[in-house]
């Protein structure tokens, strides 16, 4: 009895509230924190069609459920402010890297990531903005 109870007193009114944005009327959680720069990064890394399509070859290669993985080689300091990253396959032996990425701390959250994005061109052994690395392998 007290449950049906405490519906009507409280979860049935707030159904016809005006303001019908439940979440609105729930307490705070101080215990929710926003991503981490570096998972914003991981994210967007895991989103770019290149990644993707590795990700397809891999399954279609391996006929298993492997993943790409990313690793981060480098964090950001004061020296130097770029994350560089890996992407590539995890394997039980080793890790096989398809793409370098490289890009300052400060531009990982910018609406304009991939132009910031730099990619190792491995014939030259430089970084490379992602949109040139792009017309290169077309």
């Amino acid at each position: 009895m007290r449950t049906v109870y405490l519906f009507f007193l409280f979860i049935f009114p707030a159904m016809f509230s005006s303001n019908n944005n439940i979440v609105n009327t729930l307490p705070y959680n101080s215990n929710v924190q926003a991503k981490s720069t570096e998972d914003v990064l991981m994210d967007k890394l895991f989103n770019l069609p290149e990644v993707q399509q590795l990700g397809r070859q891999l399954k279609k290669n391996m006929r298993s459920k492997v993943h790409v993985s990313i690793l981060t080689d480098t964090s950001p300091t004061k020296e130097n402010p770029y994350y560089e990253l890996s992407a590539g396959y995890d394997g039980p032996d080793r890790f096989e890297t398809r793409y370098n990425f490289r890009i300052k701390e400060s531009d990982v959250r910018k609406s304009d990531f991939e132009a910031h994005l730099k990619v190792l061109e491995t014939v030259s052994g430089n970084y490379i903005p992602l949109h040139k690395f792009r017309l290169v392998r077309h």
